[in-house]
Parts: C-alpha cells; structure tokens; sequence
C-alpha cells in the first residue's frame, strides 16, 4: 500500500471512529476522547424546550471495571482532575489504537454501537469522494444520506467489526446501488471523509 493510500485509510478509521462513538482522539493525552471511544454510550433526553436530543457520555462504571479503579476514579479523569497512572495510560492508548485496527476492537465498538441504537433505524451521512462508476467526471466530494433500516445497519457493523473500513465501504456501496436509495445503481466510495450516523 503507497504512503497516500495509507493515509486516506488511516483518516477513513478515524472518520469511522468519530462517528461511531462521537471521538476520535488525537493524542495520548487526550484521556477523555479514548474513554468515550472505548466506553461510550448514547441517550436520549429531553431537553429543556422539550426536544429529544442524542447525549453522548461515558459510562464511567464499565470504565472503573475495565481499568479496576473506582467509579469516582474514572470521573476526575473525565474532568481532568487527575490523571490515569502510566500502566493506566498504556492500557488506554493501546486499547483506543486497537479499537479501530484489530477484528476484535472493531467488534466491540459494533457491539457497543448496536446497544446504544437496540431495533432503532438509522440515518447515515456519508462525506467522501464518491459517485457512479459508470461515469468517472461525476464522481466528486459530496455529502450522501441515506436511511437504514435496523437490519441493515446490523449489516453494515458486521461488515465493519469483520473487515474494517473497506468492509464498510463496500457494504455501503452495495446498498446504495440496490435501489434501496434515490442513487444510481453503480455507485461507490472511494474513501470515508467523514461519516456520521443518526437514531431516527
């Protein structure tokens, strides 16, 4: 794989991994985006103009399980009024690295992505270079949506968890070009720029 190409796919797992749990931290001392990353979970509340609204947070008890620390523990990380110590640190960079490099850190974040939307469908907004393959000079940066049912997006964490972001591409492109959307029937993605997904 050429340097770009590695680049494009290392800023593809980092879209995927921001969409998927809302941070995609950017150093080892970010310590509050490598928890939500590993132990982030999605509510929904109603806000004070009665509007439901998606909260994400850190489900600070999994966290003090994983780590063997107490709950409170967990929350002065959160707040930054302390600090994990190193082997805690360690085990936090690897674990955050792994969550979107390895099989089995790609299907806990399925897993966890499944429990935060249970039978719920799903909006996916997908920012990437894109466009039917039939006709290469329509392909271009864009934004696409598209709405999946709950087994479909079940299919698409599969794909996901099984081959990472590549498996998500493809599995995307093939929806897109099932006629379950408005798009052409040859489309494609040719990388993930950006991906965000939305409980309908």
């Amino acid at each position: 794989m050429d340097e770009d190409a590695q680049t494009r796919k290392t800023k593809a797992e980092r879209a995927i991994l921001e969409g998927l749990t809302g941070a995609a931290p950017t150093s080892r001392d970010d310590v509050a985006g490598m928890l939500q990353v590993l132990y982030g979970t999605t509510r929904t509340r109603r806000g004070d103009d009665g509007q439901l609204r998606e909260v994400r947070a850190v489900d600070t008890r999994e966290a003090a399980r994983g780590f063997g620390v107490s709950q409170r523990t967990i929350q002065r990380w959160l707040k930054g009024a302390s600090n994990p110590r190193r082997e805690h640190k360690d085990k936090l960079v690897t674990r955050t690295r792994q969550a979107a490099s390895t099989k089995r850190g790609r299907q806990r974040l399925a897993n966890r992505a499944r429990r935060n939307a249970p039978g719920r469908p799903i909006r996916v907004q997908i920012r990437s270079h894109q466009g039917p393959t039939g006709d290469p000079t329509y392909k271009r940066d864009r934004s696409t949506r598209a709405d999946l049912s709950p087994e479909a997006y079940e299919e698409l964490l599969s794909a996901y968890a099984e081959t990472g972001e590549e498996g998500m591409r493809e599995y995307l492109a093939g929806y897109f070009s099932s006629g379950s959307t408005d798009y052409p029937t040859d489309w494609e993605f040719d990388d993930i720029q950006k991906i965000g997904f939305e409980r309908l």
